[in-house]
């Protein structure tokens, strides 16, 4: 995964690589946020997936709240989750999204949006944030594995305010990738 064009990178290290750009074709307001993370520790696909997802409350403080509410097929979920408020003037921000998952030649694929916020009723004390898109690549690739991430997800920001998120994205993205590289080496408590 590499920039495109109209990208702006905000982190490039062997082992983290980080882009941002200001909007897409299905919505122009929105940030949308593309990284590579390289994890050396020995970690199937599946278990990886299942701590980014499901186990992701045991680990991620700033996951409160993590459910399936539907399962229409074998890999398709609809999901359920309320994240930490940024800070003591917003309210925790819940998202409703429907999770695709499938595996092809080895590659482990995810593509998610948010369902309609009409589908379900926000939950009283917290805002419904809408996910445009967000999608991954798994796959082992020279003894590592590879996970690259793709979303354009609502964070309350006008394009005035996108310069402080930028300014702040690359040391969040880095305590995430140091805690998910800590819960790898430590996947046996977990799964």
């Amino acid at each position: 995964m590499q920039a495109d064009a109209d990208e702006i990178e905000l982190v490039n290290t062997p082992e983290l690589k980080l882009w941002v750009k200001w909007g897409s074709i299905l919505n122009p307001n929105y940030l949308v946020v593309k990284g590579k993370y390289i994890f050396t520790g020995n970690i199937k696909p599946e278990d990886f997936t299942s701590l980014l997802n499901e186990k992701r409350i045991q680990w991620d403080h700033n996951i409160i709240q993590y459910e399936i509410l539907k399962r229409p097929q074998p890999n398709m979920q609809i999901v359920h989750y309320i994240t930490e408020a940024p800070s003591a003037f917003a309210f925790p921000t819940e998202y409703i999204e429907k999770h695709i998952r499938f595996v092809h030649d080895s590659v482990h694929y995810a593509y998610c949006s948010s369902v309609p916020h009409n589908a379900f009723p926000t939950k009283e004390g917290c805002t419904r944030g809408t996910t445009v898109f967000a999608g991954s690549v798994l796959k082992r690739e020279g003894g590592v594995t590879a996970y690259s991430s793709f979303s354009q997800v609502q964070l309350n920001v006008s394009k005035d305010g996108a310069d402080k998120v930028m300014d702040v994205l690359p040391t969040i993205v880095r305590k995430f990738y140091a805690e998910l590289c800590k819960v790898v080496e430590d996947k046996a408590n977990f799964l």
